[in-house]
């Protein structure tokens, strides 16, 4: 069951649950957010317009990730692959997601792939 505190960001979970458990064991935190540093910083390595290129902060992402749902629902993600570094401090966790866009909260059947999932040195992800 989702927490509900996290409950605007269900369109997410099969990113969520794929990243933690990629991090099983590593870090402590039961969902995606939990697991994020206050201090962290992003990096996005795909650009979009109007997305920004790094957040810092747990609060900034969860603003960032707040309304994903209204244009993109996941379906799925697999093919987890999970990269440990000589530097304990990195993980880099490698994953695809599948979903499907909406518009006007109308699904469209055209299947989407969004790309790879790249978690670097400690409380820095790259996606």
């Amino acid at each position: 069951m989702t927490d509900p505190k996290y409950a605007a960001f269900t369109a997410l979970d099969p990113f969520f649950d794929i990243v933690q458990q990629g991090l099983a064991g590593l870090v402590d935190g039961d969902h995606y957010f939990d697991t994020i540093a206050d201090g962290a910083e992003f990096e996005f390595r795909y650009h979009f317009p109007g997305w920004p290129e790094t957040v810092r902060g747990r609060d900034a992402l969860m603003a960032l990730y707040a309304g994903y749902g209204n244009n993109i629902v996941l379906h799925g993600a697999d093919k987890l692959v999970v990269h440990r570094s000589q530097d304990s401090r990195v993980v880099i966790i490698e994953c695809d997601v599948h979903g499907k866009i909406c518009r006007d909260r109308l699904l469209i059947r055209q299947p989407v792939h969004l790309g790879r999932y790249h978690r670097g040195p400690k409380d820095r992800a790259m996606a």
